[in-house]
């Protein structure tokens, strides 16, 4: 594999491992704050982020939105909306898996 990406669940960190020839670099995006690493950083090679992933950055609930769905007649918390599902998972520790 070229680009090998793995969770440590004792520290909550992420791995990149990177092969030969190829980088990552965060300059133009903003995920690196999910994977703990910082906006600076140009990986290679095989890197662990700095601080603790952060994949949900703050998110509790997951909205999936459909542009099938007539907005004129979906009602969701009382206002229109194109939302087709809705969930809000519970905590879980790191590593767990949780199906919807």
């Amino acid at each position: 594999d070229q680009i090998d990406v793995t969770g440590i669940n004792s520290t909550q960190r992420i791995v990149i491992n990177l092969a030969t020839g190829y980088q990552v670099r965060f300059t133009n995006t903003e995920i690196y704050n999910l994977f703990g690493f910082n906006k600076t950083d140009v990986l290679t090679g095989k890197t662990t982020s700095p601080r603790k992933a952060d994949l949900t950055n703050g998110i509790t609930s997951v909205l999936v939105h459909c542009s099938l769905v007539d907005t004129s007649t979906s009602i969701r918390n009382g206002t229109f909306s194109n939302v087709l599902y809705s969930v809000s998972p519970p905590i879980l520790p790191p590593g767990s898996l949780y199906n919807v």
